[in-house]
């Protein structure tokens, strides 16, 4: 029983996730999004490439692999999230509304914490969390803005993070990657 629970619990969240955005009418923006959206997805796998022999965060479930709670992740919680944060995104007053939905976005993750869906390592905390939100939907919002400096920040940002945790990749250790089906 604990298993489905488990399991249940990703699938929940997708629901929820689904349903808000039903009811904020978000699904008529997705093609004006999808970008945003897709820059999202493929940042998500670059981690799974980059990180997947030291992973700072990961799901969790004990019944279903690694492949597709990451997988469902990477193509549905992740991208409805960002669709709700990106439908109602301001003309005026960015920045609180970056800030409150970075904070949204680490109080959904410090349940799924508490409640096993997530697992935390190599000192990786919710004040790290936060700023990877913020920095996700900063960039995000420069896509649609000035989309020439996002690639070279997602760059920078992504080696600052990685010395910050020594991944192999920042140490010259790079192996050959299992990506997604590595079960860790």
């Amino acid at each position: 029983m604990y298993v489905r629970a488990v399991w249940m619990k990703h699938i929940l969240l997708i629901l929820i996730f689904f349903l808000l955005n039903c009811k904020n009418h978000s699904w008529k923006k997705v093609k004006k999004h999808s970008d945003a959206i897709l820059y999202v997805m493929g940042m998500n796998a670059v981690y799974y490439l980059l990180c997947h022999r030291k992973l700072v965060w990961d799901f969790r479930d004990p019944h279903f692999s690694m492949l597709f709670i990451r997988i469902i992740n990477v193509i549905f919680t992740t991208p409805l999230f960002l669709l709700l944060f990106l439908c109602k995104l301001p003309k005026k007053h960015l920045t609180p509304y970056l800030i409150k939905w970075a904070i949204y976005s680490t109080l959904v993750e410090w349940l799924a914490l508490r409640l096993n869906m997530i697992t935390y390592r190599y000192g990786w905390n919710l004040l790290w969390t936060w700023l990877l939100y913020f920095k996700m939907y900063l960039y995000t919002h420069l896509l649609k803005k000035r989309n020439a400096i996002v690639i070279p920040l997602t760059v920078l940002s992504t080696y600052m993070f990685g010395a910050a945790f020594h991944m192999p990749w920042t140490e010259g250790q790079v192996r050959r990657p299992h990506i997604f089906w590595k079960r860790t």
